[in-house]
């Protein structure tokens, strides 16, 4: 291969790297967007494989709304499924680790059933060494990750 035909392969590698590198992150999030259309912006950002975007939506999400319970433990979940995915098992587990405290107080009744499952799923997945590389297969029942939830009615 000639100089010239390496300059041109490694500007375009350059190219790319820039244009997919600089992927948008907000920076400024609107104070009046409620929980569920932040949870909403996080699975566009998702679906566009943007995840520090939709991790930002769902720390915002947790940040704004964590007193709510059913929002707190989508988000924690979600940011635990994030990190997993990419990844990240030490940062995934502190996130799946309080979704399952979530189950063991008493609002627990209120909270959707498939966020401990799925957590308690990939925590042992964390401890036995598996990151995403190696996803289960789903169940024939199950998915091994849930269709985004209905959003929670909030004020």
């Amino acid at each position: 291969m000639n100089t010239r035909n390496v300059r041109r392969a490694a500007l375009a590698w350059a190219t790319l790297v820039f244009i997919f590198g600089c992927a948008s992150v907000p920076t400024d999030i609107p104070e009046d967007l409620t929980a569920p259309e932040l949870f909403q912006r996080a699975q566009e950002a998702v679906d566009q494989s943007n995840f520090r975007a939709a991790e930002v939506y769902y720390q915002t999400a947790l940040d704004r709304f964590g007193d709510n319970p059913e929002v707190a433990v989508i988000a924690e979940y979600e940011l635990g499924f994030l990190a997993y995915r990419q990844g990240n098992l030490a940062e995934a587990r502190p996130f799946f680790e309080a979704v399952m405290r979530r189950y063991d107080t008493p609002a627990a009744a209120q909270l959707p059933p498939w966020p401990p499952v799925l957590s308690q799923r990939f925590l042992d997945r964390i401890e036995a060494g598996q990151g995403p590389d190696v996803m289960p297969a789903p169940d024939a029942a199950e998915s091994p990750t849930p269709a985004p939830a209905p959003a929670p009615d909030l004020p």
